[in-house]
């Protein structure tokens, strides 16, 4: 039986595992070890049959695909994650503008309560007025 060596690429005619030329030991191809394995008999316990076979096909081409879409979701995240870092001083800031305005709206609410309070006070002083000044008339 013919054989090729995987590391010299030399032809060897014999029936033995060790190539002639550099000494290296034969690896099988996976026919090969079919071949053997059909032989043997060993074939029914070890051998994939070929329902097996399109099954794993599918499997590593679903495998391949989802490793694809898995690595532009990593891109995806990286990509986000870079924006996010570079809107978080615009948010911190975003966060101390809304801190203020609330303080502002509180303020601007005392001013209204004081402005009522003092037209209502002045309303009352100038009352006293007129009926003050009615009564001397």
């Amino acid at each position: 039986m013919r054989w090729t060596c995987l590391n010299c690429e030399s032809v060897n005619d014999h029936e033995g595992n060790i190539c002639e030329v550099c000494g290296y030991e034969r690896y099988f191809s996976i026919d090969e070890v079919k071949d053997i394995l059909k032989d043997s008999g060993m074939s029914k316990d070890v051998l994939i049959s070929e329902d097996q076979e399109k099954d794993m096909k599918k499997l590593q081409a679903n495998l391949k695909r989802a490793s694809t879409v898995n690595k532009k979701l990593r891109q995806e995240n990286k990509k986000m994650s870079k924006q996010l870092k570079e809107l978080e001083p615009a948010q911190s800031k975003l966060h101390l503008m809304q801190a203020q305005i609330f303080a502002l709206k509180k303020m601007n609410l005392r001013l209204k309560i004081w402005f009522a309070f003092s037209f209502v006070l002045i309303l009352v002083l100038l009352m006293i007025k007129m009926k003050l000044s009615i009564e001397f008339l």
